[in-house]
């Protein structure tokens, strides 16, 4: 990304939003017996801000996918996952706020690595979209 898209990104997209305080964080649990993905929004968000939408994507091995949102501030999404092939899944998600802050996440090859976990870190500041 060049300089002047930056620029772009972060000043003009979001005119002049501030993403001070947004964390994005999701937690997820892959439920194999159901066949269902739960996935948490944990974020925090500065003052004056909030969740918008979290847009949630599971994918697997094969390119079967499956979608859902989170429209509610520590809100979940539960999705049947029942035909995916469980072994290994990805899942991707983009955390939005009110004031136009963005982040993406992801997690890959659960189900052959972890049954549950997190997506995001508590260092990742989102971008102004």
């Amino acid at each position: 990304m060049t300089g002047l898209e930056k620029d772009v990104l972060q000043n003009d997209l979001c005119e002049g939003c501030e993403c001070t305080g947004f964390v994005a964080m999701l937690t997820y649990a892959l439920d194999a017996t159901a066949k269902t993905v739960t996935i948490t929004d944990t974020s925090t968000f500065g003052a004056g801000d909030d969740l918008n939408v979290v847009n949630a994507h599971v994918y697997d091995k094969d390119g079967n996918e499956k979608h859902g949102q989170i429209t509610a501030d520590a809100g979940n999404v539960v999705l049947d996952v029942s035909s995916l092939n469980l072994s290994s899944i990805d899942i991707l998600a983009t955390v939005i706020s009110t004031q136009g802050c963005k982040a993406d996440l992801g997690s890959y090859n659960i189900g052959s690595v972890a049954l549950s976990g997190s997506l995001g870190n508590k260092n990742n500041q989102g971008l102004r979209d």
